[in-house]
């Protein structure tokens, strides 16, 4: 994903808007809780449920990891749809 994209990614109980900001930096929204505006978190990835992550990767079925600065390691629900909404130039 380019430095700037912008992902949608849509899980079983929110809907959150990611932007790459690069080297596994991103600002993540959607989280009436945890980033209900853009935060500045460590994106990791997704896992299935087996414990490995697949770092900076998106998976549909798996749920998205990231670190939070003040909550800390955040696992979402699982995911169901990941689009793209913005492709930096």
């Amino acid at each position: 994903m380019a430095v700037g994209a912008v992902l949608e990614v849509e899980t079983r109980h929110h809907v959150y808007h990611i932007k790459n900001l690069g080297h596994g930096q991103a600002l993540i929204l959607g989280h009436p809780d945890y980033c209900p505006e853009p935060v500045p978190v460590d994106i990791i990835g997704s896992a299935w449920g087996d414990g490995i992550p697949r770092l900076n990767f998106f998976g549909q079925g798996a749920r998205l990891e990231f670190y939070h600065p003040v909550r800390g390691f955040i696992r979402t629900s699982r995911i169901i749809n990941v689009r793209p909404l913005f492709a930096a130039v």
